[in-house]
Formats: structure tokens, C-alpha cells, sequence
């Protein structure tokens, strides 16, 4: 593999290069890169620690089996920082600091993104658009942009072992900014801390398929998880697997109640269709007037939850005006399962002959901020075999 550094200027297309990106580089910045290089598949983009002040669309594709890379070299995140750029999203530009539009089959790699902003309310630290496919992101922090990562119609991506957080926006104008905004074909998130978002939830998806693994969702500034199927649904039907996350409510979300919000809205199209699997997670409340799901149907389709082996605690005394489970009967009815565990004297509705309760007094996590648990604790080798789902590709899995 050749090396572009001060002394190359170009590259033959058939031949993958590693361009390198540094203050005595001869490509300053990493959109210089993007936008001024010949990329082609395979190629690699090495940015050295530093800061940037840089903002550009993505608009050239590698292949699935040699994607174009662009990465932060070991140590220190390189600091990319949208501040001062227009990301108007008009004639051109982006509405991100990196807008991958119609740009498949790339890989986004320990990099810090940072203050994205427009008079819109709408732009992100990266953005995965028209199309896009196969865009993988791992290793990455996305903090203090009006949306951390946004994805939209017909793109495919996935997002792991990543820091997200501090991302929404001021004030009660719409639209309103969320760690996560997500639409568009299927997306992964993975092994991922989202947290503390400024605005709106710590995740918001509209995707037709969504696989939520092992992550941590940490005091959203509204409500935590927003999953419900509207105008930005690109499919009649959308499933979502959330499994071994955990979501710690904020003692000062400005929506008490609900928690993780599911079903059909009325901006819907037709009556669609949806399915959650939601296994083995562990969800921490920390008010009497909180409820951790809210199920809604006005579009009157089809939606069904499996909940199976969750834990619900509540960190303040339980009493009979809660903490609960479901904001209303209604949303009971939209769920079954089995085998799940909760704090004594929380509200348990649907009741235990839905979803099969077992309760106590104290899970025994390790601590106050590692929510494993501990030897002794009622949890360990307690949980069920759940329910095979059906995947992105119509297969059951078990």
C-alpha cells in the first residue's frame, strides 16, 4: 500500500492508497481528503491527533469487500469540530460535520465530532442519507451537536462501542434535537454509552429494522427511547430487538412518565405493523412517577411486544402511586411474555399472569453504577430461554 503524505498528489484508481492527515500533512483536514483526492475502494484516511475545524458530504462509494476507512491513528481521538461551519444542508452543503450522501461501504473510526449546529435545529455530527449503504462506525465519540448521528431514507449502518452524548438542542422551538435521530432501512447499535442528551431522547428510530445490543441509555433530557412508527417509517412494517441494554432514567427528565415509547402514530401511513422483541434488559427508575413503557396504537395496525427477562428496579421507595411499569392498561395490551423481575410493591401491570413477575427487594447489582449483578443476587442464572425473533432477513433466531 502506498503512503500520500506531502509528496503524493495522486494515486492510479486500481491501486488503494493511505492518505495521511495532519497539520504537516500535505492534506490538512480530512474533508481536504474526501473532496480532493481521487478515493477509491480500499483506500485509507489516517488523520493524526489534533483538531479540525471541518465539515464536507461524503459523495464517492468503496465495495463491500474493500471499504474506504477513514480513522483516527492510535491515542487520542483526532477532534473533528463542526463550530463556525454552515451545515445549512442548501445547494450543496451539508447539515453535518461528515453527511454520507448516496457514499456506501465505508468504515468511520476512532475520531471525536463535535458541535455541529445550524439555524435550522437540525444539523448532526454525522449523517447517513440518500441511500447510503453499509456505513459502519465504531470507536467514536459524538458530543454537543444538535443531533449526534441522523439517518434517513434507504440507508444501512451500524454504530458501536461508541460514546454519544450531550447532543440536542436549546429551548422548546421545533424541531428538537436527540442523541439519536434514525430512520431508513436497518441499523445497528452496539455495545454503545448514549447519555445525558440536551434535548428530546437519548434515542429516537423510525428505522423498518433496528437490532439494539448491549448498550447503555443514561438520563435523556425528555424520555429515553422513542420507537413509534410515523411519517418517517419507510415500510409499512418496522421490528425492532432490543436486547441486554440498560436505560437509567433522569431524576430531572422533563417527561416523567414514559420511558420507552412504542407503537403506531397517527401521521402513519395505512395500518402498519410492528414487533418488538425486548429480552434480557435492565431498566433503572428512580421516581414513584415513573412508568417505563408507553404503548400506542392510533393508526390502529398491529402491535405486539415480547418482554422476557427484564429487570425493572426503582432507586426510591416504592409506594401505591408507583413506581410502574406501563403508563396505562392499554399499552398491557399490546405486550406478552414471561420470566421478568421487578422491586417489590412497584406497580406490575399487565399483572403476573401476562408477564409471569417475580419480585424482590433488592436486585444485588454490583453497585450504583454497575448494574451486573453480584454474588447472592436473585438475577444470576434466573433467566428463561426467550422467544427466537425474526431478523433483518426473515430468518428466526435464536
Amino acid at each position: 500500500t502506498a503512503l500520500a503524505g506531502a509528496a503524493l498528489a495522486a494515486a492510479p484508481s486500481a491501486l488503494a492508497v493511505t492518505y495521511r492527515v495532519g497539520p504537516t500533512q500535505m492534506y490538512r483536514t480530512p474533508c481536504a481528503v474526501i473532496t480532493g483526492a481521487p478515493l477509491v475502494a480500499g483506500d485509507i484516511i489516517e488523520v493524526e491527533a489534533g483538531t479540525y475545524r471541518d465539515a464536507c458530504r461524503v459523495e464517492v462509494s468503496g465495495t463491500a469487500a474493500r471499504p474506504i476507512i477513514l480513522r483516527g491513528l492510535a491515542g487520542a481521538r483526532p477532534v473533528i469540530d463542526g463550530a463556525g461551519m454552515n451545515l445549512n444542508g442548501d445547494g450543496g452543503v451539508p447539515r453535518a460535520v461528515f453527511q454520507f450522501s448516496d457514499a456506501s461501504h465505508w468504515r468511520v473510526e476512532h475520531l471525536e465530532i463535535r458541535n455541529a449546529s445550524n439555524t435550522l435545529r437540525n444539523a448532526a455530527g454525522i449523517r447517513v442519507t440518500e441511500g447510503s449503504l453499509n456505513v459502519v462506525m465504531n470507536d467514536l465519540s459524538l458530543h454537543d451537536n444538535q443531533n449526534g448521528l441522523s439517518t434517513d431514507t434507504g440507508v444501512t449502518f451500524t454504530l458501536s462501542n461508541s460514546e454519544v452524548y450531550l447532543n440536542g438542542t436549546t429551548g422548546t422551538t421545533a424541531p428538537i434535537g436527540s442523541n439519536l435521530f434514525l430512520a431508513g432501512t436497518s441499523g445497528r447499535l452496539i455495545g454503545n454509552v448514549v447519555r445525558d442528551s440536551r434535548s428530546g431522547q437519548n434515542l429516537r428510530s423510525h428505522l423498518t429494522y433496528a437490532e439494539i445490543l448491549y448498550n447503555q441509555f443514561l438520563r435523556a433530557s425528555e424520555y429515553d427511547l422513542d420507537f413509534t412508527h410515523n411519517y418517517k417509517n419507510e415500510s409499512n412494517t418496522s421490528r425492532i430487538v432490543f436486547i441486554g441494554n440498560t436505560l437509567v432514567r433522569s431524576a430531572t427528565a422533563t417527561n416523567f412518565e414514559q420511558c420507552f415509547l412504542f407503537g403506531t402514530e397517527m401521521s402513519a401511513t395505512g395500518r402498519p405493523a410492528q414487533t418488538l422483541y425486548v429480552y434480557n434488559n435492565t431498566f433503572i427508575l428512580v421516581s414513584v412517577r415513573n412508568r417505563l413503557l408507553r404503548g400506542i396504537n392510533e393508526r390502529m395496525g398491529t402491535v405486539q411486544m415480547t418482554f422476557v427477562n427484564n429487570v425493572i428496579h426503582t432507586t426510591s421507595a416504592a409506594t401505591a402511586a408507583g413506581p410502574g411499569v406501563v403508563v396505562d392498561n392499554a399499552t398491557g395490551t399490546l405486550m406478552t411474555g414471561t420470566n421478568n423481575w421487578a422491586t417489590l410493591g412497584m406497580i406490575l401491570i399487565p399483572t403476573t399472569t401476562v408477564l409471569r413477575w417475580n419480585s424482590g427487594a433488592d436486585p444485588l447489582f454490583t453497585s450504583a453504577t454497575d448494574w451486573t449483578p453480584r454474588a447472592g443476587s436473585p438475577l444470576l442464572d434466573a433467566a428463561a430461554t426467550p422467544p427466537a425473533y425474526l431478523n433483518e432477513m426473515g430468518m428466526m433466531v435464536n
